[in-house]
């Protein structure tokens, strides 16, 4: 099953939208639209979400570059789609 999480403007610890899985796992998907985003902004993202998941992915809506990629990479349990 897949929900939103809240609305823009509420206090929705870093996610937008939950997903629990056919195994019981729960995902967190984070929309993200920036210009340009930068490896700075994983890092606030990650340190700044508190809802706990299983898994967690970041949407962004443009090209990731090399460096936001290596930077996902840091962070267990996390990816950018």
């Amino acid at each position: 099953t897949a929900h939103r999480y809240g609305t823009q403007g509420q206090a929705q610890r870093g996610i937008d939208l939950i997903v629990q899985r056919a195994d019981d796992a729960w995902w967190a998907y984070s929309n993200k639209r920036y210009k340009k985003y930068q490896p700075h902004h994983v890092r606030e993202h990650v340190a700044d979400t508190t809802y706990r998941a299983d898994r967690y992915v970041i949407l962004i809506s443009g090209t990731a570059s090399a460096d936001v990629r290596d930077e996902v990479r840091k962070h267990p349990n996390w990816e950018l789609w």
